[in-house]
Protein backbone atom coordinates (compact mmCIF):
# COMPACT_ATOMS: atom_id res chain seq x y z
CA UNK A 1 0.00 0.00 0.00
CA UNK A 2 0.96 3.66 -0.65
CA UNK A 3 1.11 6.22 1.65
CA UNK A 4 -1.52 9.04 1.31
CA UNK A 5 -0.50 12.53 1.83
CA UNK A 6 -2.26 16.00 1.63
CA UNK A 7 -0.57 17.72 -1.78
CA UNK A 8 -0.55 14.77 -3.37
CA UNK A 9 -0.47 15.34 -7.53
CA UNK A 10 -3.81 14.54 -9.19
CA UNK A 11 -3.39 11.00 -10.41
CA UNK A 12 -3.44 10.38 -6.20
CA UNK A 13 -6.83 8.87 -6.93
CA UNK A 14 -5.36 6.22 -8.77
CA UNK A 15 -3.17 5.30 -5.32
CA UNK A 16 -6.60 5.89 -3.57
CA UNK A 17 -7.49 2.78 -5.73
CA UNK A 18 -4.92 0.71 -5.68
CA UNK A 19 -5.09 1.06 -2.22
CA UNK A 20 -8.57 -0.50 -2.31
CA UNK A 21 -7.70 -2.97 -4.63
CA UNK A 22 -5.02 -4.30 -2.56
CA UNK A 23 -7.50 -4.38 0.80
CA UNK A 24 -10.37 -6.30 -0.92
CA UNK A 25 -7.69 -9.17 -2.43
CA UNK A 26 -8.98 -12.20 -0.70
CA UNK A 27 -5.04 -13.24 -1.18
CA UNK A 28 -4.24 -10.28 1.17
CA UNK A 29 -2.75 -11.57 4.16
CA UNK A 30 -5.11 -10.08 7.35
CA UNK A 31 -2.26 -11.78 9.97
CA UNK A 32 -2.44 -9.59 13.35
CA UNK A 33 0.92 -10.36 15.12
CA UNK A 34 -0.63 -8.64 18.63
CA UNK A 35 -3.81 -7.28 18.77
CA UNK A 36 -5.81 -5.52 22.08
CA UNK A 37 -9.11 -4.52 22.32
CA UNK A 38 -10.50 -2.37 24.33
CA UNK A 39 -14.35 -2.54 23.71
CA UNK A 40 -15.84 -5.46 22.48
CA UNK A 41 -14.57 -8.49 19.59
CA UNK A 42 -17.66 -9.46 18.17
CA UNK A 43 -18.18 -12.43 15.82
CA UNK A 44 -20.79 -14.02 13.54
CA UNK A 45 -19.13 -17.25 12.30
CA UNK A 46 -16.59 -18.63 15.54
CA UNK A 47 -13.13 -17.64 16.42
CA UNK A 48 -10.03 -19.53 16.03
CA UNK A 49 -6.70 -18.83 18.11
CA UNK A 50 -3.53 -20.44 17.44
CA UNK A 51 -1.91 -19.30 20.44
CA UNK A 52 -3.38 -19.09 23.82
CA UNK A 53 -6.80 -16.65 24.33
CA UNK A 54 -6.95 -14.60 27.66
CA UNK A 55 -10.17 -12.83 28.38
CA UNK A 56 -10.29 -10.43 31.13
CA UNK A 57 -14.19 -9.10 30.41
CA UNK A 58 -17.68 -10.92 29.13
CA UNK A 59 -17.02 -12.91 25.88
CA UNK A 60 -19.85 -14.61 23.84
CA UNK A 61 -18.98 -17.29 21.22
CA UNK A 62 -22.05 -17.92 19.11
CA UNK A 63 -20.98 -20.26 16.73
CA UNK A 64 -17.76 -21.40 18.63
CA UNK A 65 -14.32 -21.02 19.85
CA UNK A 66 -10.94 -23.64 19.03
CA UNK A 67 -7.89 -22.64 20.58
CA UNK A 68 -5.37 -25.05 18.67
CA UNK A 69 -2.28 -24.04 20.50
CA UNK A 70 -2.43 -22.58 24.52
CA UNK A 71 -5.24 -22.26 26.78
CA UNK A 72 -8.37 -20.25 26.96
CA UNK A 73 -8.47 -17.58 29.95
CA UNK A 74 -11.37 -16.05 30.85
CA UNK A 75 -11.16 -13.46 33.93
CA UNK A 76 -14.85 -12.69 33.40
CA UNK A 77 -17.97 -14.37 31.44
CA UNK A 78 -17.43 -16.90 28.88
CA UNK A 79 -19.83 -18.56 27.42
CA UNK A 80 -21.32 -20.16 24.08
CA UNK A 81 -24.57 -20.55 22.83
CA UNK A 82 -23.82 -23.51 21.08
CA UNK A 83 -26.35 -26.33 22.06
CA UNK A 84 -27.14 -29.94 21.52
CA UNK A 85 -29.00 -32.97 22.48
CA UNK A 86 -29.32 -36.44 22.21
CA UNK A 87 -31.60 -39.29 24.00
CA UNK A 88 -30.57 -42.81 25.01
CA UNK A 89 -32.58 -46.28 25.82
CA UNK A 90 -32.49 -49.04 28.24
CA UNK A 91 -35.92 -50.50 29.10
CA UNK A 92 -36.90 -47.43 30.74
CA UNK A 93 -33.39 -46.37 32.65
CA UNK A 94 -33.27 -43.78 30.12
CA UNK A 95 -31.32 -40.65 29.60
CA UNK A 96 -31.63 -37.19 27.87
CA UNK A 97 -28.21 -35.65 27.78
CA UNK A 98 -27.62 -31.77 27.11
CA UNK A 99 -24.65 -30.18 25.79
CA UNK A 100 -24.39 -25.92 25.94
CA UNK A 101 -20.44 -25.08 25.57
CA UNK A 102 -18.15 -27.99 27.17
CA UNK A 103 -20.85 -28.54 30.21
CA UNK A 104 -22.89 -31.51 29.75
CA UNK A 105 -26.13 -32.28 31.88
CA UNK A 106 -27.96 -35.63 31.96
CA UNK A 107 -31.27 -36.48 32.97
CA UNK A 108 -32.18 -39.70 34.15
CA UNK A 109 -36.25 -41.04 33.29
CA UNK A 110 -38.59 -43.82 32.08
CA UNK A 111 -40.37 -46.49 33.95
CA UNK A 112 -38.13 -49.39 34.37
CA UNK A 113 -38.90 -52.40 32.51
CA UNK A 114 -35.99 -54.86 33.37
CA UNK A 115 -34.32 -54.73 36.41
CA UNK A 116 -30.13 -52.93 36.80
CA UNK A 117 -28.66 -54.49 39.45
CA UNK A 118 -25.91 -53.11 41.16
CA UNK A 119 -22.15 -53.19 39.80
CA UNK A 120 -23.44 -53.28 36.60
CA UNK A 121 -23.16 -51.77 33.11
CA UNK A 122 -26.07 -49.87 31.66
CA UNK A 123 -27.44 -50.79 28.08
CA UNK A 124 -26.29 -47.28 26.82
CA UNK A 125 -23.24 -45.66 26.62
CA UNK A 126 -22.86 -42.13 26.68
CA UNK A 127 -21.92 -40.71 22.85
CA UNK A 128 -19.14 -39.21 21.75
CA UNK A 129 -19.40 -35.56 21.94
CA UNK A 130 -20.92 -35.26 25.23
CA UNK A 131 -18.46 -37.34 27.28
CA UNK A 132 -17.15 -36.44 30.26
CA UNK A 133 -13.26 -35.27 30.49
CA UNK A 134 -12.87 -37.31 33.55
CA UNK A 135 -14.70 -39.95 35.39
CA UNK A 136 -17.92 -38.26 37.25
CA UNK A 137 -20.80 -39.84 39.40
CA UNK A 138 -24.37 -38.54 39.08
CA UNK A 139 -27.37 -40.31 41.74
CA UNK A 140 -30.68 -41.76 39.94
CA UNK A 141 -33.56 -43.53 42.07
CA UNK A 142 -36.72 -45.77 41.18
CA UNK A 143 -39.54 -45.68 44.00
CA UNK A 144 -37.71 -45.48 47.16
CA UNK A 145 -34.19 -47.05 46.02
CA UNK A 146 -31.81 -44.67 45.19
CA UNK A 147 -28.42 -45.39 43.45
CA UNK A 148 -24.80 -43.96 42.32
CA UNK A 149 -24.03 -43.88 38.58
CA UNK A 150 -20.43 -43.65 37.56
CA UNK A 151 -19.78 -42.03 33.99
CA UNK A 152 -16.45 -43.27 32.14
CA UNK A 153 -14.90 -41.23 29.73
CA UNK A 154 -15.08 -44.26 27.77
CA UNK A 155 -19.32 -43.67 27.74
CA UNK A 156 -19.79 -46.11 28.90
CA UNK A 157 -22.26 -46.26 32.57
CA UNK A 158 -22.28 -48.36 35.90
CA UNK A 159 -24.82 -48.67 38.69
CA UNK A 160 -22.26 -49.06 41.42
CA UNK A 161 -24.63 -49.03 44.91
CA UNK A 162 -28.32 -50.19 44.60
CA UNK A 163 -29.72 -52.44 41.95
CA UNK A 164 -32.88 -50.28 40.19
CA UNK A 165 -35.99 -52.27 39.85
CA UNK A 166 -38.66 -53.12 37.48
CA UNK A 167 -40.61 -53.10 40.83
CA UNK A 168 -40.20 -53.29 44.62
CA UNK A 169 -37.85 -50.51 44.90
CA UNK A 170 -37.89 -50.55 48.91
CA UNK A 171 -41.65 -50.58 48.32
CA UNK A 172 -41.56 -47.43 45.84
CA UNK A 173 -42.66 -47.94 41.98
CA UNK A 174 -40.21 -48.41 39.16
CA UNK A 175 -40.40 -44.52 37.47
CA UNK A 176 -36.57 -43.58 36.88
CA UNK A 177 -35.14 -40.12 37.62
CA UNK A 178 -31.70 -38.81 38.52
CA UNK A 179 -29.27 -36.45 36.96
CA UNK A 180 -25.20 -35.65 36.51
CA UNK A 181 -23.23 -33.07 35.51
CA UNK A 182 -19.59 -32.51 34.09
CA UNK A 183 -16.98 -30.69 31.61
CA UNK A 184 -16.28 -32.56 28.63
CA UNK A 185 -13.19 -32.15 25.99
CA UNK A 186 -14.85 -33.87 23.16
CA UNK A 187 -15.31 -31.76 19.80
CA UNK A 188 -18.92 -30.78 19.28
CA UNK A 189 -21.14 -33.21 18.24
CA UNK A 190 -22.36 -32.54 14.72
Amino acid sequence: MKHIFKGMANDSIDTINNNFDELSDPKRDVTVNDLTVNGQIKTSGGLEVSGGLVNHGSANFQNGLAVTAGDAVFYGAGYSKKVADVTVWDNGLNAHIYRVGNIVVVQIFGSILTDHGAFTTIGWKIPAGYRPAYESHGIASAGYTKTIMRFHTSGDVNIIDSPLKASDNNGGDNYSYGFAVWATADDFPS
